[in-house]
């Protein structure tokens, strides 16, 4: 499974926190760093373990807290409907790709 903004979420990156606006639910959310860092990511569809990667590279922390931190933060957006689980496309399915 991989996740990506979802698309109708509007924001903006203002001194490094992102500012979420979710007009059809009246809602406003702000990001911490990290968190604006994962949301940046998620411009393009990412599996949870390449987020999980990602952390552990940029902040040196241990896999498992790492994951537990990603998980959460997929988990609370997902659940506002800011971010869009999607189903990975066989590679053999691609467009332009030959099995």
């Amino acid at each position: 499974m991989k996740y990506r903004q979802n698309r109708e979420i509007a924001w903006r990156a203002i001194e490094g926190e992102a500012v979420l606006f979710d007009t059809a639910q009246g809602m406003m959310r702000q990001l911490n760093p990290l968190a604006t860092e994962l949301w940046e990511r998620l411009e393009h569809e990412h599996t949870p373990s390449e987020l999980v990667a990602f952390v552990v590279e940029r902040y040196d922390v241990p896999e498992d807290r790492a994951r537990a931190d990603v998980e959460a933060f997929l988990a609370a957006l997902s659940e506002r409907r800011l971010v869009e689980a999607v189903q990975a496309t066989p590679r053999h399915l691609r467009r332009g790709r030959s099995k």
